[in-house]
């Protein structure tokens, strides 16, 4: 039976790849990390910074309005301290 118009079949890209061991694999940790880490490179080398910094938000992270006022809180302390 031919397919109808439109779903053809793909073309066959040939062999499947060879199966690779457990170990050769990449754990998702440090897929992540090589990520952020290439993410990070490409912000500095892109920009020109005086300072630089990273703030990670432990129990809130999936809580934006809440980090948002944490951090609001944070630089309305630092500017007490100029």
């Amino acid at each position: 039976m031919k397919d109808p118009e439109g779903f053809e079949k793909p073309a066959s890209l040939g062999t499947s790849p060879k199966p690779v061991s457990d170990e050769q694999y990449e754990t998702d940790v440090e897929r992540s990390i090589r990520r952020t880490r290439k993410k990070i490179k490409d912000y500095v080398l892109c920009n020109e910074f005086g300072l630089f910094a990273t703030f990670t938000f432990r129990e809130d992270r999936y809580d934006v309005d809440r980090c948002k006022t944490r951090m609001a809180r944070w630089e309305k302390g630092l500017e007490l301290m100029a």
